[in-house]
């Protein structure tokens, strides 16, 4: 049996709680043939020390770097994975004992697939599975069968929430990640629509798991300031260019796609007069997208909410 080398990368910051926990469910796959590559990012906590005391297992390789951020992390574990295929951990979540031996079983008798998606199950606060699907939240990801999937139809999977835009839950052969995360937030949502222009089929897997841990301090339940709106920006504007080039024929819904999201941004900075930042999610688009075309619908819903909000804010100030 061909035992490719897989290359786990681990970004960590300051979560001495839980990367212990991250390293053992790598270390405790049923597949030896990895390297676990923990990336550092300036910890002030005992992240370091903690990762360093795995070291005297030869598969373990903690780099330690000034604090740069998630996506500087993950480049460079990229840089320094050796293995024939990658696969990204979060240091505070973990993964199933099988997930990487069933995958690359996959992988083998597919030599020409590069991507495969395997379970993401969710859990809760309370240590519980959630499988439900919440506005805001990564949802549980299950898959009932083996299937390859081309990337038109990927892509319509993801936009109905029934694949993930994350770049967890997946092995991707290593000379097929040649790009490089983007700084800022939502950075692996915009690689993942970087990597779907590649047009290569994916295959999903019912084997294995991705095991998320819903944390209040996460990024993805972090508030929705001025900053988190524009780095979702970049991830709106990524991903009607991924639209555009997969699906051609489809150029003016997107057109109408540009236009209600610089309404929806317009009344954003409308709602939020009294912060100042708010207008940089908009010049931020204005600035990507281009020349947006005027709709009087659009005009109108943008109008009559920004009158709802006036109405509201005078109404309390009486």
């Amino acid at each position: 049996m061909i035992t490719p080398k897989v290359s786990i990368i681990i970004p960590a910051y300051n979560c001495e709680q839980y990367i212990g926990s991250a390293i053992e469910s790598c270390l405790n796959q049923d597949y030896s043939n990895i390297e676990v590559i923990v990336v550092n990012d300036g910890s002030s906590d005992r992240t370091a020390s903690v990762s360093a005391s795995f070291l005297p297992d030869s598969r373990i390789n903690v780099i330690n770097q000034e604090n740069k951020g998630v996506s500087a992390a993950r480049n460079h574990g990229l840089e320094c994975a050796t293995g024939d295929y990658i696969t990204f951990l979060d240091s505070d979540d973990e993964l199933a004992r099988d997930t990487i031996s069933r995958n690359i079983e996959i992988l083998n008798s597919n030599a020409d697939v590069v991507w495969i998606y395997f379970p993401i199950q969710r859990i809760n606060k309370h240590g519980n599975p959630v499988d439900e699907i919440a506005p805001n939240l990564l949802p549980s990801f299950k898959y009932k069968e083996i299937e390859r999937l081309g990337v038109k139809e990927v892509f319509s999977l993801m936009s109905r929430r029934q694949l993930p835009t994350c770049v967890c839950g997946a092995l991707y052969r290593r000379d097929f990640i040649d790009l490089r995360f983007k700084d800022g937030r939502f950075e692996d949502t915009i690689m993942v629509m970087e990597l779907l222009r590649k047009q290569q089929d994916i295959i999903i897997s019912p084997y294995g798991a991705y095991i998320y841990y819903d944390r209040s301090e996460s990024f993805i339940n972090s508030e929705w300031d001025a900053d988190k709106w524009v780095s979702y920006v970049n991830v709106l504007c990524s991903t009607m260019q991924t639209k555009m080039e997969l699906f051609p024929s489809k150029s003016k819904e997107i057109e109408r796609e540009k236009t209600r999201i610089y309404y929806n941004l317009k009344y954003l900075k409308a709602k939020n007069t009294h912060d100042e930042r708010f207008a940089r999610p908009l010049n931020h688009f204005k600035t990507l997208s281009g020349d947006v075309k005027p709709s009087i619908m659009g005009w109108s819903k943008f109008f009559f909410k920004t009158l709802v909000v006036k109405c509201r804010k005078f109404v309390t100030r009486r």
